[in-house]
């Protein structure tokens, strides 16, 4: 993944999110609806979203490496984000079924096809 024009994409949209979508090289951003702020595309493959404050990395395209250069670089124009990787989330839940039994794991859900 390469990020140049990631963070002047993420600058206009801080500036003008309201007027749409942008795109600066591999990179798009648009408004999401209700409460997801936004969607970020890289080459046109979802690989993070902000629902309620909340940057999630899509798990199904991006690696933890590429996940934690991401939201590195979402810091920087909007440290006020809080950052969930879903991978981790994931993880945790199959230790914890580990332990417990499997009936405890919870069935995978995508949201609008985003991590489908």
């Amino acid at each position: 993944m390469l990020f140049s024009g990631l963070k002047d994409l993420l600058r206009t949209f801080d500036e003008h999110g309201w007027k749409g979508s942008f795109k600066r090289e591999f990179w798009t951003i648009g408004n999401g609806g209700y409460d997801c702020w936004f969607e970020l595309y890289y080459k046109g493959i979802p690989v993070a979203r902000c629902i309620d404050g909340v940057l999630e990395g899509n798990f199904n395209y991006v690696d933890a490496a590429e996940e934690e250069k991401l939201f590195s670089k979402v810091r920087e124009v909007f440290p006020h984000l809080e950052f969930s990787s879903v991978k981790k989330s994931l993880n945790d839940q199959i230790c914890h079924a580990e332990t417990k039994g499997s009936a405890d794991v919870p069935k995978a859900q995508g949201r609008a096809g985003f991590f489908l």
